[in-house]
Protein backbone atom coordinates (compact mmCIF):
# COMPACT_ATOMS: atom_id res chain seq x y z
CA UNK A 1 0.00 0.00 0.00
CA UNK A 2 1.40 2.99 -0.90
CA UNK A 3 1.29 6.26 1.29
CA UNK A 4 0.94 10.03 0.32
CA UNK A 5 3.36 12.13 1.75
CA UNK A 6 2.51 15.59 2.40
CA UNK A 7 5.18 18.97 3.33
CA UNK A 8 5.59 21.59 4.57
CA UNK A 9 8.00 23.78 2.75
CA UNK A 10 9.83 27.30 3.35
CA UNK A 11 10.44 29.48 0.30
CA UNK A 12 14.14 29.19 -0.15
CA UNK A 13 17.14 30.36 -3.05
CA UNK A 14 17.23 27.87 -5.56
CA UNK A 15 19.84 24.57 -5.04
CA UNK A 16 23.69 25.71 -6.07
CA UNK A 17 25.15 22.61 -5.65
CA UNK A 18 24.31 19.29 -6.25
CA UNK A 19 23.81 16.72 -2.99
CA UNK A 20 25.37 13.32 -2.60
CA UNK A 21 23.10 10.27 -1.82
CA UNK A 22 24.93 9.19 1.63
CA UNK A 23 23.43 7.50 5.14
CA UNK A 24 25.21 8.77 7.48
CA UNK A 25 24.37 8.57 11.56
CA UNK A 26 24.66 12.14 13.24
CA UNK A 27 23.31 13.74 16.30
CA UNK A 28 20.81 16.22 16.24
CA UNK A 29 20.44 19.00 19.04
CA UNK A 30 17.43 21.34 19.11
CA UNK A 31 15.11 23.63 21.54
CA UNK A 32 11.30 23.92 21.63
CA UNK A 33 9.41 27.00 22.05
CA UNK A 34 9.42 26.40 25.65
CA UNK A 35 13.28 26.28 26.13
CA UNK A 36 14.00 22.31 26.24
CA UNK A 37 17.29 21.25 24.85
CA UNK A 38 16.61 17.43 22.60
CA UNK A 39 19.16 15.74 21.30
CA UNK A 40 18.62 13.21 19.18
CA UNK A 41 19.73 10.63 17.11
CA UNK A 42 19.50 10.29 12.95
CA UNK A 43 20.79 9.70 10.01
CA UNK A 44 21.42 12.12 6.52
CA UNK A 45 19.53 10.73 2.94
CA UNK A 46 21.63 12.95 1.43
CA UNK A 47 24.04 15.96 1.90
CA UNK A 48 26.05 18.97 0.37
CA UNK A 49 27.93 21.47 2.12
CA UNK A 50 25.11 23.54 3.09
CA UNK A 51 22.06 21.18 3.60
CA UNK A 52 20.87 18.17 3.08
CA UNK A 53 17.65 15.79 4.18
CA UNK A 54 17.46 13.79 7.14
CA UNK A 55 15.15 11.69 8.61
CA UNK A 56 14.95 8.40 11.64
CA UNK A 57 14.40 11.89 14.03
CA UNK A 58 12.62 10.15 17.05
CA UNK A 59 10.99 13.47 18.61
CA UNK A 60 9.44 16.03 15.85
CA UNK A 61 11.38 19.31 15.08
CA UNK A 62 9.45 22.36 13.87
CA UNK A 63 10.04 24.08 10.37
CA UNK A 64 12.18 27.09 11.22
CA UNK A 65 13.77 26.02 14.34
CA UNK A 66 17.34 26.01 14.71
CA UNK A 67 19.29 22.64 15.10
CA UNK A 68 23.23 21.85 15.45
CA UNK A 69 24.57 18.46 13.97
CA UNK A 70 27.33 16.55 15.24
CA UNK A 71 29.27 13.51 13.39
CA UNK A 72 32.89 12.67 14.50
CA UNK A 73 34.24 16.19 15.95
CA UNK A 74 32.29 18.07 13.11
CA UNK A 75 29.35 20.24 14.42
CA UNK A 76 27.44 22.73 11.95
CA UNK A 77 24.17 24.87 12.72
CA UNK A 78 21.57 24.61 10.42
CA UNK A 79 17.31 25.53 10.18
CA UNK A 80 14.75 23.16 9.19
CA UNK A 81 13.97 24.46 5.87
CA UNK A 82 10.88 21.60 4.96
CA UNK A 83 9.36 18.87 6.46
CA UNK A 84 7.82 15.56 4.27
CA UNK A 85 5.15 13.62 6.55
CA UNK A 86 5.66 10.27 6.71
CA UNK A 87 3.21 7.58 8.29
CA UNK A 88 5.28 7.11 11.53
CA UNK A 89 7.24 9.86 13.37
CA UNK A 90 10.40 8.37 12.06
CA UNK A 91 10.06 8.34 8.52
CA UNK A 92 9.48 12.05 8.41
CA UNK A 93 11.52 14.02 6.26
CA UNK A 94 13.37 17.18 7.38
CA UNK A 95 15.27 19.35 4.68
CA UNK A 96 18.33 21.62 6.42
CA UNK A 97 19.82 24.54 5.59
CA UNK A 98 23.27 26.04 6.97
CA UNK A 99 23.09 28.59 8.50
CA UNK A 100 25.47 31.49 7.26
CA UNK A 101 26.61 34.76 9.34
CA UNK A 102 27.31 37.56 7.93
CA UNK A 103 29.48 39.45 10.31
CA UNK A 104 32.81 39.21 10.72
CA UNK A 105 32.63 36.18 12.77
CA UNK A 106 30.18 33.24 13.90
CA UNK A 107 31.80 33.56 17.30
CA UNK A 108 29.62 35.46 20.57
CA UNK A 109 30.93 37.00 23.45
CA UNK A 110 29.06 36.68 26.92
CA UNK A 111 29.78 39.84 29.01
CA UNK A 112 28.07 38.02 32.63
CA UNK A 113 30.24 39.29 35.71
CA UNK A 114 27.82 36.54 37.91
CA UNK A 115 27.68 33.72 34.37
CA UNK A 116 24.48 33.06 35.58
CA UNK A 117 22.90 33.53 32.57
CA UNK A 118 25.96 32.14 30.34
CA UNK A 119 25.96 28.86 32.61
CA UNK A 120 21.95 28.82 32.26
CA UNK A 121 21.79 28.99 27.93
CA UNK A 122 25.82 27.99 27.48
CA UNK A 123 25.16 24.04 27.30
CA UNK A 124 21.98 24.46 24.90
CA UNK A 125 24.16 26.93 22.83
CA UNK A 126 26.95 24.94 22.44
CA UNK A 127 24.74 22.02 21.29
CA UNK A 128 23.05 24.04 18.81
CA UNK A 129 26.71 25.01 17.44
CA UNK A 130 27.28 28.79 18.23
CA UNK A 131 30.75 29.21 19.74
CA UNK A 132 31.05 30.89 22.92
CA UNK A 133 33.55 32.65 25.26
CA UNK A 134 32.69 34.40 28.29
CA UNK A 135 34.06 37.62 30.21
CA UNK A 136 33.62 38.49 33.56
CA UNK A 137 34.07 41.92 33.40
CA UNK A 138 34.62 45.18 30.88
CA UNK A 139 38.03 44.97 31.23
CA UNK A 140 37.98 41.64 30.34
CA UNK A 141 35.41 41.73 27.39
CA UNK A 142 37.81 44.55 25.99
CA UNK A 143 40.54 42.41 26.33
CA UNK A 144 38.78 39.69 24.35
CA UNK A 145 37.50 41.89 21.80
CA UNK A 146 41.08 42.77 20.54
CA UNK A 147 42.24 39.55 20.44
CA UNK A 148 39.64 38.18 17.97
CA UNK A 149 36.85 39.12 16.11
CA UNK A 150 33.08 38.56 17.45
CA UNK A 151 30.13 38.53 15.60
CA UNK A 152 28.01 39.09 18.62
CA UNK A 153 28.09 40.61 21.97
CA UNK A 154 25.65 39.03 24.98
CA UNK A 155 25.60 41.47 27.70
CA UNK A 156 23.86 39.96 31.10
CA UNK A 157 21.25 42.05 33.20
CA UNK A 158 24.45 43.30 35.92
CA UNK A 159 26.76 44.48 33.41
CA UNK A 160 25.78 47.77 35.21
CA UNK A 161 27.63 49.52 31.76
CA UNK A 162 28.38 53.11 32.45
CA UNK A 163 27.72 55.77 29.03
CA UNK A 164 31.43 56.14 29.44
CA UNK A 165 32.24 52.12 29.10
CA UNK A 166 29.45 52.09 26.60
CA UNK A 167 31.44 54.56 24.04
CA UNK A 168 34.37 52.70 24.62
CA UNK A 169 33.10 49.35 23.82
CA UNK A 170 31.14 50.54 20.59
CA UNK A 171 34.81 50.98 19.25
CA UNK A 172 36.29 47.62 19.81
CA UNK A 173 33.01 45.85 19.13
CA UNK A 174 34.32 46.28 14.96
CA UNK A 175 30.80 45.84 14.11
CA UNK A 176 29.32 42.79 16.25
CA UNK A 177 25.90 43.02 16.84
CA UNK A 178 24.79 43.85 20.25
CA UNK A 179 22.18 41.23 22.67
CA UNK A 180 21.24 42.62 26.45
CA UNK A 181 19.47 40.73 28.81
CA UNK A 182 17.89 42.61 31.44
CA UNK A 183 14.62 43.73 32.91
CA UNK A 184 13.59 46.55 30.22
CA UNK A 185 12.46 49.02 33.94
CA UNK A 186 16.00 48.64 35.50
CA UNK A 187 18.19 48.58 32.19
CA UNK A 188 20.38 52.30 31.69
CA UNK A 189 19.76 54.56 28.77
CA UNK A 190 23.61 53.79 27.90
CA UNK A 191 22.88 50.47 27.25
CA UNK A 192 19.80 50.74 25.91
CA UNK A 193 20.67 53.12 23.07
CA UNK A 194 23.25 50.39 22.86
CA UNK A 195 21.66 47.39 22.24
CA UNK A 196 20.50 45.78 18.74
CA UNK A 197 17.86 43.60 20.33
CA UNK A 198 16.96 43.45 23.95
CA UNK A 199 15.36 40.37 25.50
CA UNK A 200 14.09 40.20 29.11
CA UNK A 201 16.40 38.59 31.83
CA UNK A 202 14.28 35.70 32.22
CA UNK A 203 13.96 34.83 28.36
CA UNK A 204 14.37 31.41 28.04
CA UNK A 205 16.91 29.42 25.54
CA UNK A 206 14.88 29.53 22.44
CA UNK A 207 14.83 33.43 22.05
CA UNK A 208 18.02 33.92 23.14
CA UNK A 209 19.34 31.33 20.58
CA UNK A 210 17.20 32.85 17.60
CA UNK A 211 17.90 36.18 18.91
CA UNK A 212 21.83 35.37 18.44
CA UNK A 213 21.20 33.85 15.15
CA UNK A 214 19.23 37.10 13.73
CA UNK A 215 22.27 39.33 15.04
CA UNK A 216 24.60 37.14 13.38
CA UNK A 217 23.07 37.00 9.79
CA UNK A 218 22.54 40.55 9.37
CA UNK A 219 25.25 42.99 7.56
CA UNK A 220 28.19 44.66 9.35
CA UNK A 221 26.54 48.08 8.54
CA UNK A 222 23.36 47.21 9.51
CA UNK A 223 23.08 49.29 12.91
CA UNK A 224 25.24 52.08 11.21
CA UNK A 225 22.78 52.67 8.46
CA UNK A 226 19.10 52.42 10.58
CA UNK A 227 16.24 51.32 9.25
CA UNK A 228 17.73 49.93 5.80
CA UNK A 229 14.79 48.89 3.98
CA UNK A 230 11.52 50.79 3.63
CA UNK A 231 8.20 49.64 5.45
CA UNK A 232 4.92 50.03 3.51
CA UNK A 233 1.96 51.92 5.15
CA UNK A 234 -0.18 48.17 5.92
CA UNK A 235 -3.46 48.30 7.98
CA UNK A 236 -3.55 44.79 9.27
CA UNK A 237 -5.27 43.30 12.45
CA UNK A 238 -2.49 41.91 15.00
CA UNK A 239 -2.28 39.76 18.14
CA UNK A 240 -0.01 40.84 20.57
CA UNK A 241 0.75 38.99 23.36
CA UNK A 242 2.76 40.04 26.70
CA UNK A 243 4.71 37.16 28.84
CA UNK A 244 5.38 38.27 32.26
CA UNK A 245 6.15 35.90 35.23
CA UNK A 246 4.65 33.40 33.74
CA UNK A 247 1.12 35.02 32.31
CA UNK A 248 0.57 35.67 29.14
CA UNK A 249 -1.38 38.21 28.36
CA UNK A 250 -2.95 38.88 24.57
CA UNK A 251 -3.91 42.60 23.31
CA UNK A 252 -5.29 43.24 19.94
CA UNK A 253 -4.53 46.10 17.86
CA UNK A 254 -4.17 47.33 13.69
CA UNK A 255 -0.99 47.68 12.21
CA UNK A 256 0.02 51.03 10.67
CA UNK A 257 3.26 50.22 8.16
CA UNK A 258 5.21 46.91 7.91
CA UNK A 259 8.54 45.89 6.79
CA UNK A 260 11.06 43.02 7.01
CA UNK A 261 12.53 45.15 10.38
CA UNK A 262 9.24 45.13 12.05
CA UNK A 263 5.73 47.14 12.14
CA UNK A 264 4.41 49.96 13.75
CA UNK A 265 0.88 49.27 15.68
CA UNK A 266 -1.53 50.85 17.80
CA UNK A 267 -3.01 48.71 20.22
CA UNK A 268 -6.79 49.38 21.22
CA UNK A 269 -7.64 50.46 25.16
CA UNK A 270 -6.36 47.48 27.45
CA UNK A 271 -4.46 47.84 30.83
CA UNK A 272 -1.55 45.78 29.77
CA UNK A 273 1.30 47.59 28.28
CA UNK A 274 4.78 46.95 27.30
CA UNK A 275 7.78 48.54 27.78
CA UNK A 276 10.24 50.01 25.53
CA UNK A 277 13.00 47.48 25.20
CA UNK A 278 10.13 44.41 25.98
CA UNK A 279 10.21 41.08 24.03
CA UNK A 280 7.03 40.25 22.70
CA UNK A 281 5.23 37.69 20.38
CA UNK A 282 3.13 39.02 17.18
CA UNK A 283 0.14 37.10 14.98
CA UNK A 284 -0.83 38.57 11.65
CA UNK A 285 -1.71 37.27 8.51
CA UNK A 286 -0.61 38.81 5.16
CA UNK A 287 -3.31 40.12 2.65
CA UNK A 288 -4.58 37.04 0.67
CA UNK A 289 -2.42 34.66 2.60
CA UNK A 290 -4.68 31.94 5.18
CA UNK A 291 -0.73 31.14 7.13
CA UNK A 292 -0.88 33.49 10.43
CA UNK A 293 2.50 35.09 10.70
CA UNK A 294 4.49 34.21 14.59
CA UNK A 295 6.98 35.99 15.30
CA UNK A 296 8.99 37.49 18.71
CA UNK A 297 10.05 41.36 18.43
CA UNK A 298 11.45 43.94 20.74
CA UNK A 299 9.39 47.31 21.73
CA UNK A 300 11.94 49.72 20.12
CA UNK A 301 9.23 52.51 21.24
CA UNK A 302 5.93 53.33 22.73
CA UNK A 303 3.38 56.42 23.10
CA UNK A 304 -0.11 56.95 23.41
CA UNK A 305 -1.32 53.01 22.79
CA UNK A 306 1.13 53.54 19.46
CA UNK A 307 4.03 50.85 19.74
CA UNK A 308 7.24 50.27 17.08
CA UNK A 309 8.39 46.84 17.01
CA UNK A 310 11.62 45.55 15.56
CA UNK A 311 11.15 41.77 14.81
CA UNK A 312 13.84 39.32 16.22
CA UNK A 313 12.89 35.87 14.36
CA UNK A 314 11.42 36.43 11.24
CA UNK A 315 11.66 33.08 9.40
CA UNK A 316 13.24 33.01 5.81
CA UNK A 317 9.70 32.54 3.70
CA UNK A 318 8.01 35.49 5.42
CA UNK A 319 10.67 37.82 5.27
CA UNK A 320 10.56 37.17 1.52
CA UNK A 321 6.65 37.14 1.76
CA UNK A 322 6.86 40.88 3.77
CA UNK A 323 9.37 42.26 1.18
CA UNK A 324 7.74 41.13 -2.39
CA UNK A 325 4.46 42.69 -1.07
CA UNK A 326 5.84 46.03 -0.17
CA UNK A 327 7.60 45.70 -3.19
CA UNK A 328 4.73 45.89 -5.18
CA UNK A 329 2.09 48.46 -2.72
CA UNK A 330 2.96 51.59 -4.20
CA UNK A 331 2.19 50.43 -7.62
CA UNK A 332 -1.24 49.21 -6.16
CA UNK A 333 -2.13 52.27 -4.12
CA UNK A 334 -1.62 54.53 -6.99
CA UNK A 335 -4.48 52.67 -8.45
Amino acid sequence: MSVAVASVRVESQPRSEPRQGQQIGVTVSSVDAEGCLTTQSAETLDISANGGRLHQLQFPVDVNALIGVRREGQHGRFRIAWIGNGSKPAAKQYGIVRCHAMRRSERCLWVDPQRKLYKQHGFALEALAFETDAAEGLTEALSMLAARPYGAVIFAADSRLTRTAVDTLRTALAGAGVLVLADPREMSFSLADFADVVLPSHANTYAVANAIEHLLEQPVDRRASGRHEKRCAMKLPIEMQITRDGVKTRVYGISEDLGVGGMAVKLGACESVAFEGELVTVHFSLPVQTKTIEVHATVRHQRNRRYGLQFVDLSVVDENNIRALCAVLPALSRK
